[in-house]
């Protein structure tokens, strides 16, 4: 609790019943002086009636009215109003604590939930990249295995599959061709051109896993 509050709330237990009660004290010995601690009592909270009060506690009696004038046991009072103040400090102290403790305990409920959003927006992260890892590998795959087939056809010894008959005439450098069932880009003409091709080919398959190609290649 902060020092200045309770500093405060102290001087108003102890200090609060004499400074309001203050009119009732002066005319404790007055005939009227329960009619002033009435009024003190009931409007001494406002400035007015506490000023009304006390300027009435000042007045002086006659002697007569003195002589019939019951004392007010201002002691008893006073000891009453500091225990119903101390218990209305109590009851303050009690509510403070108690909101201390609600708002100490709903920022700890907000920090959990805080922390449980940001692992629940961590999970769907992670799982957001491991969609769009696993589309990225199933696109190359994908792409992988259109090259993969656009590659010349061998089997198990090395030889083109479905190879033309003997004979067949190569093109110009300027057409593709096909020859020994596999079709060359333009260019590749010459049976040096087809070699170095067919060559290359073979290597790109070693690098990729597929089977090896023989050394026989087409005209």
């Amino acid at each position: 609790m902060n020092g200045t509050l309770f500093l405060l709330l102290v001087v108003g237990v102890f200090v609060g019943p004499f400074v309001g009660f203050l009119p009732t004290i002066v005319g404790r010995n007055k005939k009227n002086c329960r009619a002033i601690l009435a009024l003190n009592f009931f409007l001494g909270w406002t400035f007015v009636g506490w000023v009304i009060a006390l300027v009435w506690a000042c007045i002086e009696d006659s002697p007569e009215d003195a002589k019939r004038a019951r004392p007010l046991n201002v002691g008893s009072l006073m000891w009453t109003l500091i225990l119903i103040n101390i218990a209305v400090a109590a009851l303050i102290f009690w509510s403070m604590d108690q909101e201390t403790k609600v708002a100490a305990e709903v920022e700890h409920r907000q920090a959990e939930e805080q922390k449980a959003e940001a692992k629940m927006q961590e999970q769907r992260d992670r799982d957001a990249e491991n969609r769009r890892a696993a589309l990225q590998a199933a696109e190359d795959r994908r792409q992988a295995t259109a090259e993969f087939e656009t590659l010349p056809k061998w089997d198990e010894y090395g030889k083109p599959i479905n190879r033309n008959p003997p004979g067949e005439s190569a093109l110009s450098d300027s057409s593709s061709s096909t020859v020994g069932g596999i079709t060359y880009p333009p260019g590749v003409g010459t049976p040096e051109k087809r070699r170095e091709y067919l060559q290359a080919l073979t290597e790109l398959r070693k690098q990729r896993g597929a089977p090896a190609v023989g050394r026989r290649l087409g005209n």
